[in-house]
């Protein structure tokens, strides 16, 4: 297939992610042309295999004071608040909210209680302990005295709602979307039979940003790390639950549960378990991660019984910009590189984007939108460019995947 002539473009985005979808929103928003071109489903990898928190720092200091992470974070449920209510520049009333908090809790052992309490008094967001059983989500109604719970005000968001929402604004502000694989070739971009020549390439295709990044041949050349999980489902009839269940002095839950409901079968529920346990999980086979969980879930919140259900697992890499420790970012990692040409024949403006965590996206957005100016025109582009939306689909959420083996 011949590769029509170069079309020039404003800004071009690779990936359709969490990253690359609020920003084609936001900088359409400003007037700017926006290509966005996605390899295959809207919000595959990070984004669909999140839980969906709006997370403000809370767990992050749970070891009793407050870390940069949480300090960086602590503004986001407010900002997507904001965004849930139709103000900002991204507008998500279209969203489904699963919850607008989440729960905290503790075993019932001294120290998980002290941490719980010590987590709940470092960073701004306003969590409470709370007093009657019936103020808190249903799973978790039953837990016995000497179990500490504290609501948090973190939004759990459905996350295919949260793409398909995004998808939506992006088409209606006029962004182009392309379906394929994209590659950098010296100035231009191509995809498919398409060559772009924009004046700003937007890299937010998490783990595909590194073979990018060489094709390039821009400096200084970001590295970025892989953090892989090791995700617990387990559907049947449950009760709803969002949130922790902490333990011991560390900035991590034992376990992070979110709830959906199935569709395949009415009263049958999904849980998504992430947490410690997903993350110590890595080296395991599917058969003894499961076991892990029972244990664990045994452990935390004993008052379910986990007879006649289902379980599963599944694997996600998270990328994240290299950090000298190898620990996860503070905050999301945006690098400039210089282009290759030289300053005689520059070439675009190139960004290397790794949000860290979907709750960074607004401030993803920020970051960007005050790197790039809006000096010059947005380019005309042809009306011929693109594809239609309609044929964008949008990733299976984890459970729905066939590479989920389900067992007793």
């Amino acid at each position: 297939m011949s590769t029509r002539a170069n079309t020039p473009a404003d800004i071009c985005i690779l990936g359709g992610g969490i990253a690359g979808l609020w920003l084609a929103v936001h900088l359409a928003k400003t007037g700017r042309g926006v290509v966005l071109i996605e390899r295959a489903a809207l919000g595959d990898g990070q984004t669909i295999a999140s839980q969906g928190i709006i997370h403000g720092g809370v767990k992050y200091a749970l070891t009793g004071a407050a870390s940069a992470a949480s300090r960086a974070i602590a503004r986001m449920p407010e900002l997507w608040r904001n965004a849930l209510a139709g103000d900002g520049p991204v507008d998500l009333r279209g969203v489904q909210v699963l919850s607008d908090r989440q729960w905290m809790w503790s075993t019932a052992s001294l120290l998980s209680r002290m941490t719980a309490l010590a987590g709940s008094k470092v960073i701004r967001t306003p969590v409470q302990l709370v007093r009657e059983r019936a103020e808190v989500c249903p799973g978790l109604q039953p837990a016995p005295k000497g179990v500490d719970i504290y609501e948090v005000p973190e939004p759990v968001l459905e996350p295919r709602s949260l793409v398909a929402s995004l998808a939506r604004q992006a088409e209606a502000l006029g962004v182009r979307l392309i379906l394929g694989q994209a590659r950098l070739e010296g100035q231009d971009v191509l995809a498919g039979s398409v060559r772009l020549s924009p004046a700003v390439v937007l890299l937010c295709a998490g783990g595909g940003n590194a073979g990018l990044l060489e094709q390039s041949a821009a400096a200084p050349m970001p590295r970025a790390q892989s953090r892989p999980l090791h995700m617990v489902l387990v559907r049947g009839p449950l009760p709803v639950v969002y949130g922790h269940c902490v333990a011991g002095l560390s900035d991590k839950p034992r376990v992070t549960i979110g709830t959906q409901d199935d569709p395949a079968m009415p009263g049958r529920r999904v849980w998504y378990i992430g947490g410690q346990i997903a993350e110590a999980g890595v080296h395991r086979d599917a058969q003894a991660q499961i076991a892990e969980a029972k244990r664990e879930l045994a452990a935390c919140i004993p008052w379910v019984t986990l007879d006649g259900l289902e379980w599963g697992t599944c694997r996600w890499e998270r990328f994240e910009g290299l950090t000298a420790s190898g620990d996860r970012p503070d905050e999301p990692v945006i690098v400039e590189l210089t282009p290759s040409g030289g300053a005689s024949n520059p070439g675009p403006r190139l960004l290397a984007i790794w949000p860290t965590k979907l709750a960074f996206a607004p401030l993803v957005g920020e970051r960007v939108s005050a790197m790039l100016t809006a000096d010059q025109p947005p380019a005309d582009l042809n009306p011929g460019v693109g594809t239609p939306w309609r044929h964008a689909t949008i990733a299976p959420l984890p459970w729905d995947r066939a590479q989920v083996l389900w067992s007793p």
